[in-house]
């Protein structure tokens, strides 16, 4: 009970329901590390859904919409439109991407730096993990 009232309580307390979803997983693993360690009988957390975080869903532009914003933005700014809206990069790749990573013969896009703002500051560097570094394939539209 004491875990559902916690819950009641920031909810009350208009925490965000993925922060919610967050800090109940964080308690649970900590409690079973407990149970583990032979503290506790059981897993006090056991509130179903209560760890499962929700994303609104997603608007995506349709191609006709992204070409319309293609054609509407400075030149300069056109093939980050258009890669953003068919590569799935995230803004740091997008950033960080050099011509020498385009291959646009075989429709492929390397992703080896990404840009990292500090401060109002850009720095490039690889990527966090390896598996940000990565290869992907344009579409053909």
């Amino acid at each position: 009970m004491a875990v559902r009232s916690w819950l009641a309580g920031l909810e009350r307390e208009a925490v965000s329901p993925n922060t919610v979803a967050k800090a109940y997983r964080l308690l649970a693993r900590i409690m079973d590390t407990a149970v583990e360690a032979g503290l506790i009988v059981r897993n006090p957390c056991a509130v179903k859904g209560a760890a499962t975080e929700r994303a609104a869903e997603m608007r995506v532009a349709t191609v006709t919409q992204v070409a319309a914003l293609a054609e509407a933005i400075h030149p300069r700014f056109r093939a980050l439109v258009l890669v953003a809206a068919y590569a799935g990069l995230r803004w740091g790749e997008l950033v960080g991407l050099r011509v020498k990573r385009v291959d646009l013969l075989h429709g492929r896009i390397t992703v080896a730096e990404q840009a990292t703002e500090i401060d109002g500051h850009f720095t490039w560097g690889p990527p966090k993990t390896e598996a940000g570094r990565r290869t992907v394939t344009l579409p053909a539209v």
